[in-house]
This record gives C-alpha cells, structure tokens and sequence, in this order.
C-alpha cells in the first residue's frame, strides 16, 4: 500500500509539474506552443510505453517542442548566458579521474537487486580505476553546492532527479572521471578504455529525436580528464543560475536542454563532444528484454559494440517464464 501510495504521490507531482510548465510556455509563446509541447510530451510516453518508431510526423511534433522549450529557457536565462565568462576559474578540487562516480542516495545496502547486480559488473570489469558509490551522506565530503540548493531538495522544490544532475556535473567540474548512473550493466572490460578519452558520453546519432541530445550525449554517462572538466563545470553552473531562479522544472529533460546551449554557445566545447566517437548503439536494448526468455544468439548480437546496457529499477520482470530463464533471471542469477 505504501509503494501504491507514492506511485500515486509522484503521478500527481509530475501532473502539476507539466501543467504548470505548459502554462508558463502558453504565457512566454501562446496557446499554440504551449498545445504543441504537451502534445509532444504526451507522445513521448506513448512511443516509449509501445515501442514506436518515431514517424516523419512525430519526428516535426518533437522537433518543434524542443525548439520550443530551448527558446523559453534562453529567454529566462539569456542574460546569463550572453554574459557568461568561460574563462573564469575552475572550482577547487581533487584530480581523481580514475574514478567512476556512482550514486544510490540510500546506500548499496538498500539498493534493489538489479542495481547491486549492475555495480558489481562495473566493478568486476574495473579492475585499474577506483569506483565510488557517492549517497545522501557522504556527497558533501566530494563536492560543494550552495546550501539554498540542499535546501530546495530537502523541500522538495527539486526533486533528486534533478539535484543528482547537478551532483554529477559538480563531481566532474571538481575532480573528473567518469560518472555512470546506478542502473548500467557492464559486460566488458572495454569499460577501461574510456579513462584513455579526453571527453566522453555514450553517443549514438540513430537513437531519433525524443530528446533534444537526439543520440548526440546521453545525461546518464559522462566523464572527462581533469584537463577537461570546465566543460561540466560551465553544464554545472548554467544548470545552477536556473534553479537558483525558479522553483519548477520546466521540461524533466531540462538538464539536456541546457547541455545543448551550452555546446551553441562554445565552439571549443562542441568540438570535444563532436570528437567522442559513437559508442554502445544497443545500450537500450537488454532492458526492452528483460522479460523475454533467455536466448544466447539474441544476447550475443546486442552484446556486439555495446558492453554498457541502461537498465531501471523502477520495473519488475520474471525470473522464468513458462519454465525458463528469462534475461533477467540470467543476469541476476548468473551473470
């Protein structure tokens, strides 16, 4: 009844977050807009619940909301960002780029089996880097955010969500390395190789237009040299002008909307991402399958050039189905 009831707390939460947000488009653009951005954002559920494939319609529908949302954020922002010095000082911080950073807020010891599953696979494949598991009590011993930020998440005002993409850029802006959110299953030590490159995303330009990255970044894979990190600290800071502005999130991909107006606004910034080379095309691909029985041919051709698969913990899958294993029961039995 419990989890029943914050399911329905969250549904209710992010109902008003989108109304609120579809008003606030409709009084900077008009009623036009503001119907074109819900009806996006409602196509966007639709596509990801039945697994369409973005139509030459659908693909114009979110192109126009992303416009759309980018030209409201710059406009609240623009003085900001017109304004902004990319050549002021860095933050003070510790040069740990052989890290991967990973956070579960309430500790590993209460983490759900898929994502213990997923860190140890990091973990057995890192075998040269150190791997940290940053929670609600030791984040501030790694970064420093303003404390009216903790004081909006405590609130509830940003959700966690939200505040771990801060977190994230703040641990890249102050030591750099690699940050991977908590739901990654690793199957190669490949993973060791991204330490070598001087910025890196998980990046696949086919992945369509749901949102404004488009495949070109993904919000939940970043890492780069310590030589490299004010490109996350700029991310870091325009994310940070936002939040200190406003109580409401005006998009949930907020956080990639600001990205791509960091990467208009700074050549040298947007020539390190165009140089990450395209990677892990079938990241998504074990999690459509969880459910499905386990077949090795099927596991081994989405294993080919991808060894990192974004999972969730937010779904239940079988372990067996009509008396075999399926992935899932696989990956948490065996693998």
């Amino acid at each position: 009844m419990v989890n029943y009831n914050s399911k329905i707390k969250r549904l209710i939460k992010r109902s008003n977050e989108e109304l609120f947000s579809t008003f606030r488009i409709y009084k900077f653009s008009g009623f036009r807009d503001a119907i074109v951005s819900l009806r996006a954002k409602l196509l966007v559920q639709k596509i990801n619940k039945k697994g369409l494939v973005e139509s030459d319609k659908n693909v114009e529908i979110l192109r126009k909301k992303h416009k759309i949302v980018s030209n409201y954020i710059y406009h609240i922002m623009h003085s900001y960002i017109d304004s902004y010095d990319y050549n002021s000082k860095l933050p003070n911080g510790n040069n740990m780029e052989n890290t991967i950073w990973i956070c579960w807020w309430q500790g590993l010891e209460n983490a759900p089996n898929i994502v213990k599953k997923c860190i140890d696979s990091i973990r057995k494949n890192v075998k040269n880097y150190n791997v940290v598991i940053i929670t609600d009590k030791n984040y501030k011993s790694y970064v420093n955010l303003p404390e009216w930020l903790v004081i909006k998440k405590d609130k509830g005002l940003i959700s966690k969500t939200h505040f771990s993409d801060i977190l994230r850029f703040r641990l890249l802006a102050e030591h750099g390395g690699i940050w991977l959110d908590s739901t990654f299953y690793c199957t190669s030590n490949k993973i060791e190789k991204l330490f070598d490159l001087p910025l890196w995303t998980i990046k696949r330009p086919e992945y369509g237009h749901l949102s404004p990255a488009c495949g070109y970044f993904a919000n939940y894979s970043f890492g780069c040299k310590y030589a490299n990190r004010d490109v996350f600290n700029v991310i870091c800071n325009f994310l940070l002008e936002y939040w200190k502005n406003n109580d409401y999130i005006i998009d949930y991909l907020l956080t990639d909307y600001i990205i791509n107006i960091v990467l208009d606004s700074n050549n040298k910034f947007k020539k390190l991402f165009d140089d990450i080379p395209n990677n892990n095309k079938n990241c998504d691909e074990l999690f459509k399958i969880l459910g499905v029985c386990y077949d090795e041919n099927l596991w081994n051709s989405i294993k080919q050039d991808t060894f990192l698969f974004k999972l969730s913990w937010k779904h239940r899958f079988d372990i067996e189905k009509n008396g075999n294993k399926t992935f899932y029961g696989m990956l948490i039995e065996k693998y």
